[in-house]
């Protein structure tokens, strides 16, 4: 409470939802978004194709942008808009859209960055990385390839397993099974400014923005 002028006034500040930027429009990303906007975070879909980056196809996330990703997280990152808090998960499968995104994204001190792929094109990816001028120890805050070890079949599977690893980053959890553990099951930990009680966020609706 503060008091003006013999008034008393009430006075509420509330950040914004954390991020979770989805490069790519591959195989599992819907799901990934709707399981981002479940978890509270603000969700952003970028491809560089109109024909896939549509809200159609991405009904969870809260906007579908149409522009090369590199280009997109330069200009969020520029504007302040991305940081800390934020997730960018790489879903696209071509060396040519990831490379330059992740060279733009590492940079960023984000909460989270994971590149969807196989070990071979993970080794591959990373030695494209090295030859761009990449910096080999920004390289190890990036979970290549995302996710943990579930025994993951669908899209659906996938995305909790992105999920999961994308808290237990945040929260410093361990990932392990709570049976092999001992200790407290629940840590103290502040929630995060911008979410409700239940976790959601407010619901604008997706909307369709463009990015050259």
């Amino acid at each position: 409470m503060e008091t003006v002028d013999g008034r008393e006034f009430f006075i509420a500040s509330w950040a914004p939802s954390p991020r979770l930027v989805i490069l790519g429009s591959a195989h599992g990303a819907a799901a990934l978004a709707e399981l981002g906007r479940f978890l509270g975070r603000h969700v952003t879909v970028c491809d560089p194709r109109p024909l896939f980056a549509t809200t159609r196809r991405f009904p969870g996330a809260h906007e579908v942008v149409v522009g090369w990703p590199d280009d997109y997280l330069r200009g969020q990152a520029a504007a302040g808009l991305l940081g800390g808090r934020d997730a960018v998960c790489v879903l696209t499968h071509e060396a040519r859209t990831a490379v330059p995104a992740l060279l733009v994204a590492l940079e960023v001190p984000l909460a989270y960055l994971g590149m969807m792929g196989s070990r071979r094109s993970q080794e591959q990816l990373r030695k494209d990385l090295l030859a761009e001028g990449a910096d080999p120890v920004l390289l190890n805050r990036m979970a290549a390839p995302i996710g943990l070890d579930l025994g993951a079949t669908d899209s659906a599977e996938t995305a909790v397993s992105i999920g999961a690893e994308l808290i237990a980053a945040v929260r410093g959890g361990s990932a392990r099974r709570l049976s092999t553990m001992r200790g407290a099951i629940h840590r103290t930990a502040p929630q995060d400014p911008g979410r409700t009680a239940t976790g959601s966020t407010s619901d604008a609706g997706p909307v369709m923005s463009s990015h050259s």
